[in-house]
């Protein structure tokens, strides 16, 4: 299976973190190692959201644990597995309801007896199995969920994040944008109509109205998750008197609404706002307008700190999934 999608990151840090931790506390606790540690990796496999997310993630964490299982990735980490103890992975498909994705993890505890959950792309599923973590005290690692809530709700002890989340993301974007535009009175918003777009869009007019009270939100739309077609959305954009467009839309929405408005000229007229963007930024290329601010969910793809272990994962995961190793390859490729 080919996917040109640039590699994240957020899995390796997250197995890596994870790594770290087993490593002390079994080694601290045991004169020899566990045969095998049992990790549970959940993603999207399917779904509108396995494309952008779910397949990298999946690739991701199949070549880290190959790698640590052959002793094969760079120093500290070149030793077998975790601690000397082989990594046993089982992948699941994240895609489903709510209800589903706690049965999911409910079996990997009870009945596979995973040593520690890893995933999680999606906002509500995050906040789903997060107190079912906390009850069977299960270390589990959200490597990309965004919502804020789940550090906020009540302390855990059990559940982890490796990634920023929409109030890091929203408000650093509330801030650049008042750099960057000056006298702001207006702006409108789109965003997807479920836990993320809702958050993003929240965390962001907060920060506006503390940094900025004066500017005013004319246009808050919140099209339907995955809908794909915007055109009565465009259509009512056209007529907002904003100084630009806030969205953390990402993947195909991204992109549908990208190409959308830029056939009616949406981006010519109100620059976009985009804090999710660097999702896409593979995909879109020069189809991107000029005058977008792009936001990115961490130092990942594009973004990542420069160094040995990133410069080996980066041509690990392009020489075995054979992807376009610069953006500039990728432009005008199908994906697939």
């Amino acid at each position: 299976m080919r996917h040109d999608a640039y590699p994240p990151t957020s899995v390796l840090a997250a197995g890596l973190s994870l790594g770290l931790s087993l490593f002390a506390a079994t080694g601290a606790r045991a004169e020899a190692p566990a045969a095998s540690v049992k990790i549970g990796f959940v993603t999207f496999l399917t779904g509108p959201a396995a494309a952008p997310f779910g397949i990298p993630d999946h690739n991701a964490a199949e070549l880290l644990v190959d790698n640590l299982n052959a002793g094969k990735a760079p120093a500290p980490y070149n030793q077998i597995g975790l601690g000397g103890a082989k990594i046993d992975a089982k992948f699941v498909d994240e895609t489903g309801s709510a209800a589903d994705v706690v049965t999911q993890f409910r079996n990997l505890v009870e009945r596979d007896h995973v040593d520690a959950v890893v995933g999680y792309v999606s906002s509500g599923n995050c906040l789903a199995v997060t107190p079912v973590a906390e009850e069977l005290k299960q270390l589990t690692v959200l490597d990309i969920c965004g919502t804020t809530r789940i550090f906020e709700e009540k302390p855990r002890h059990y559940v982890f994040r490796v990634n920023p989340h929409a109030t890091m993301d929203n408000v650093a974007a509330a801030k650049y944008v008042l750099d960057k535009f000056k006298d702001i009175s207006v702006y409108s918003g789109i965003n997807q109509n479920y836990a993320w777009g809702q958050d993003s869009w929240r965390d962001f007019r907060l920060a506006m109205k503390d940094l900025d009270p004066k500017a005013t939100v004319d246009k808050e739309l919140f099209p339907k998750l995955f809908a794909g077609e915007y055109g009565a959305e465009i259509s009512t954009l056209l007529t907002s008197s904003a100084q630009f467009i806030h969205s953390s839309f990402y993947d195909g929405d991204l992109e549908a609404f990208i190409y959308q408005a830029g056939a009616r000229g949406l981006p010519q007229r109100i620059p976009l706002v985009l804090t999710t963007g660097e999702s896409s930024l593979w995909h879109l290329g020069s189809k991107l307008p000029d005058g977008a601010i792009v936001g990115a969910r961490g130092p990942h793809a594009f973004f990542a700190h420069a160094g040995e272990l990133n410069t080996w994962f980066h041509k690990a995961y392009v020489d075995r999934f054979a992807i376009a190793a610069r953006p500039e390859d990728r432009v005008g490729k199908s994906p697939g």
